[in-house]
């Protein structure tokens, strides 16, 4: 091997040796450059770890959580298990705001499928009941239809309530009905008529024997819904509290135990025909009332 060939063989190989210092040295310092050093001691300022993203249904990960110092959208529904809480964890008073802040909102709707349960206070600008809305309570007298006196406050459509001179007291114009019983420790008076009045006679005639005082009181029905054979006082009262009588004609009355020696017991309480028992009649015309005998067919007399 002559000397120019030991020559070039030897600068070859110091070249290609030089070129891979070069190179590595080249790659160490990109590496030292693209290092940064730990912003706070471990495990501080580490970076968020991932957040699964799994079907409805799968298994989900145990004792994992997130923290977002920012704001977090969701594109789709926002899952919590039964008995799970949307909540806020701080000291003292607390709010959370739901609401729609993007640029092109009109309005924004909070639906429940169920009850809603409130520990303490729930306020609202607006407070509505199937569309029928209201932004204040209206006070005593506002809205027209109350009448406040300063004793008694009440509805304009039903009538007075209050406490008058310490008693109780019921104001009211048109019919009142009632579908159970009604007590008072005092007197009930009214200016028209309190209880069943005279609302006519039958167009049938009958003799004393209706069958009892219930099957004299099915014959007035038959006629006039819901009445009865008028009792002396009915037809009396019907008289002092003005209700209207009829013009003409005549009906039995019943007036209870005899006011006479003789059989005069109401027909025996409408269950005899016989002449010599007797039974009250009311003659409308004459606004007398008279004594017949239960032979005599006669029509009913009935209130209601």
């Amino acid at each position: 091997m002559d000397f120019r060939h030991f020559l070039s063989k030897k600068l070859w190989i110091f070249t290609a040796s030089l070129t891979i210092a070069v190179i590595c040295i080249f790659l160490v310092n990109q590496l030292l450059l693209a290092w940064v050093g730990p912003s706070a001691p471990p495990p501080g300022d580490n970076v968020p770890g991932v957040i699964w993203n799994l079907n409805i249904g799968a298994d989900s990960q145990t004792a994992a959580e997130f923290n977002i110092d920012g704001n977090a959208k969701i594109g789709q529904d926002f899952w919590l298990a039964n008995n799970k809480a949307a909540r806020a964890d701080a000291p003292g008073d607390t709010t959370i705001w739901f609401g729609n802040w993007d640029a092109g909102a009109t309005g924004f709707k909070l639906g429940v499928t169920d009850e809603v349960e409130a520990f303490g206070s729930v306020s609202s600008t607006l407070f509505c009941l199937s569309g029928d809305c209201i932004d204040a309570w209206p006070a005593g007298g506002a809205d027209g239809n109350w009448t406040d006196t300063g004793a008694k406050v009440y509805h304009n459509s039903i009538g007075e309530y209050g406490d008058p001179d310490g008693g109780f007291e019921i104001n009211y114009t048109g019919d009142v009905q009632a579908d159970g019983n009604i007590y008072a420790g005092g007197d009930i008076s009214a200016a028209g008529c309190v209880g069943p009045v005279v609302v006519g006679v039958t167009v049938t005639a009958l003799q004393g024997n209706q069958g009892g005082y219930v099957g004299a009181n099915v014959n007035c029905a038959a006629e006039y819904a819901g009445s009865h054979v008028c009792t002396a006082e009915e037809v009396l009262k019907s008289i002092n509290c003005g209700a209207p009588l009829p013009g003409a004609g005549v009906g039995w009355i019943s007036a209870g135990p005899p006011g006479f020696t003789a059989g005069a017991n109401d027909c025996k309480g409408w269950t005899n025909n016989e002449a010599s028992m007797y039974g009250r009649l009311w003659n409308f015309a004459t606004g007398m009332s008279w004594m017949t005998t239960c032979n005599m067919a006669r029509p009913n007399a009935c209130c209601k």
